[in-house]
């Protein structure tokens, strides 16, 4: 069963999402330790990307969303009878179970995007970056690089993910930018996407659990049945309420090395995000 994988798949990912602190970056961390490991050579980050056993959090984040694209096509099936049985299903004790850690990922995959589109912002110095500098230095040795006339902008997602190598040129980014944005790119890519797989799985689930899963065809005089929630539905919709209290009353730690500016823009993020 998808679920029961899925189960297995989120158990193993418990450290990535699991009593976050949000002070850094744990895919940045991941991809520095897997190009700096002294008892290695050293590797492209781009290529410790596509090797499951340097970046496992990262492997196993796609493999999450694969499974989560899977259950968007089940929920979008019309037929009652499997709507029904998927509402069973993710009422059941482990229905409920993934989903709430599916809630916690849903946050943490917030943060991780926010922080690695940040990096992807001309505007940002690593040398002045405190989330993460250490393992940022590892991966991206500052080049100096005084024959681009760059252009200091920020970008969003939809931007990145269709940058290639003649945009580089285009906005005038520095070798600095350049790098950074060819590494952030795919940690972005799978975080991003796999956040808007969720936003979408969360709308599906919402429509099943308050709208019935039968069809009733009635003369245009005939008053219209109320429709009754399900004890699995009801339970269902209370677990995916609580994705969008917590990124509500998101908090970031007293001690995080953001100026004031900055926390209250991963703070909108979370609002924005949480809605969406």
């Amino acid at each position: 069963m998808v679920i029961t994988n899925l189960n297995t798949i989120l158990n193993s990912l418990t450290e990535f999402y699991s009593n976050r602190t949000f002070e850094d970056s744990l895919l940045i961390e991941e991809l520095a330790h897997a190009v700096s490991s002294p008892s290695m050579i050293p590797i492209d980050p781009l290529d410790a990307i596509d090797k499951s056993f340097l970046t496992p959090t990262l492997n196993r984040l796609s493999i999450v969303r694969s499974h989560i694209s899977l259950l968007i096509q089940l929920c979008k099936m019309t037929q009652s009878e499997v709507r029904s049985i998927l509402i069973s299903v993710w009422g059941a004790e482990i229905g409920i179970r993934v989903l709430k850690n599916l809630n916690k990922l849903c946050l943490t995959l917030i943060w991780e995007s926010s922080i690695l589109l940040s990096l992807c912002s001309s505007d940002t110095n690593i040398i002045d970056q405190q989330i993460n500098k250490n393992y940022l230095l590892k991966l991206f040795p500052v080049i100096n690089d005084l024959t681009t006339n760059e252009i200091t902008r920020t970008f969003d997602i939809d931007e990145i993910m269709s940058m290639d190598t003649s945009d580089f040129t285009k906005l005038k980014l520095s070798l600095n930018i350049q790098q950074r944005i060819k590494t952030i790119k795919p940690l972005l890519c799978v975080s991003s996407k796999l956040g808007q797989a969720l936003s979408e799985l969360y709308d599906l689930l919402v429509k099943q659990c308050s709208t019935s899963q039968l069809r009733h065809v009635r003369r245009f005089d005939q008053p219209s049945t109320p429709y009754v929630p399900t004890a699995a539905a009801k339970l269902v919709a209370s677990t995916l309420t609580e994705v969008l209290r917590d990124g509500f009353l998101f908090q970031l730690p007293a001690n995080v090395n953001l100026t004031e500016d900055q926390i209250e823009k991963f703070r909108l993020k979370f609002f924005v995000c949480t809605i969406g």
